[in-house]
């Protein structure tokens, strides 16, 4: 809490209202690193799934072991 002195002399707590702008801009870093790791994720999650898809395709076309001696 922040204290005023008035005119008089007397010291008076104000309450802050809100945020200040460094805790605004520090949070919102910490949003923006945190959504940066879970969007890294699942790309890597969906290129694995993905590939996986694509091994799975083969194989039912071309059999177990044809595709993998290209």
């Amino acid at each position: 809490m922040r204290t005023m002195k008035h005119m008089d002399g007397n010291k008076k707590r104000v309450r802050q209202q809100g945020f200040s702008l460094i805790e605004l801009m520090v949070s919102l870093t910490i949003l923006s690193v945190v959504a940066g790791v879970v969007v890294d994720g699942l790309m890597k999650l969906q290129r694995r799934n993905t590939m996986e898809t694509t091994k799975v395709d083969l194989t039912q076309e071309f059999g177990a072991n044809s595709w993998t001696r290209l």
